[in-house]
């Protein structure tokens, strides 16, 4: 990372990864704490888990998961990236689905089932995979694409909820052939003048790559943002919000 203009940009990232893990803590101190299970596994769990769990567990995983992004980015790491960045995707959406409710008063119901469904999904582990290797049973992602249609297909105009679900789908799987190691994107490893895999990383690519987590970043900040307000925390709010502002203006989101 030599050009000034990427460690610059790679600052900036950083700085609005520093924002989201500043945020998802203080959001995980407005309710209380989880509570120690024994049996009959050994785990923590919230009590009456609600949608506002549901939402800051989703930004513990997207603060978590660029953090992630950040170390893997800087050793050009990209393919790897492109894993993480599917994850993120979806959990931006699934705080999009959160927020829905306060702008389409007539998707909370099925948000509350969609959350509800979340956290009576079964534990699960390697002892218990291997007695019973049947796949857990967990909310379709169709679902979240039909919530995601009836929010923004109601909140925008025109509107078109297909669209808006066939664009929220294509916005996944466009990442989705990093994470089941598609052909294609494996083969994006391979350096044809050294005739060879670049197993150790793509340096070159880095530059691309923080266009895309840019983008991801302006979509993550826009929900924490939102999430902060929700919360009461408006200062948080307003500091996301400038730090998004920032964001945009930018190199790395810009070209």
């Amino acid at each position: 990372m030599d050009d000034t203009g990427t460690r610059n940009a790679f600052q900036l990232l950083t700085e609005c990864v520093d924002l989201l893990e500043l945020a998802a803590s203080s959001f995980s101190g407005m309710i209380k704490p989880p509570v120690y299970v024994a049996r009959p596994d050994e785990h923590f769990e919230y009590e009456n888990p609600d949608e506002k769990t549901f939402a800051i567990l989703r930004c513990v995983r997207i603060a978590s998961d660029f953090r992630a992004v950040m170390i893997l980015l800087e050793h050009g790491h990209v393919q790897q990236v492109g894993v993480l960045m599917r994850g993120i995707v979806e959990f931006n959406m699934d705080l999009d689905v959160v927020i829905g409710p306060y702008l389409v008063p007539e998707t909370k119901n099925d948000v509350d089932q969609r959350i509800a469904e979340y956290f009576s999904e079964p534990s699960w582990n390697f002892r218990r995979i291997l007695e019973d290797p049947k796949k857990r049973a967990t909310t379709p992602r169709r679902k979240t694409y039909a919530l995601i249609a009836k929010v923004l297909g109601e909140s925008v105009e025109p509107a078109n909820p297909y669209q808006v679900r066939q664009t929220v789908k294509a916005l996944e799987e466009g990442y989705s052939g990093y994470v089941h190691g598609a052909y294609e994107h494996i083969m994006e490893l391979y350096d044809p003048y050294d005739r060879r895999f670049a197993i150790r990383g793509i340096p070159e690519r880095i530059w691309e790559w923080m266009g895309y987590i840019a983008l991801n970043l302006h979509q993550s900040l826009n929900c924490f943002a939102a999430i902060a307000s929700f919360f009461g925390l408006k200062d948080l709010s307003k500091t996301i919000f400038e730090k998004r502002r920032e964001l945009e203006v930018s190199r790395a989101y810009t070209e």
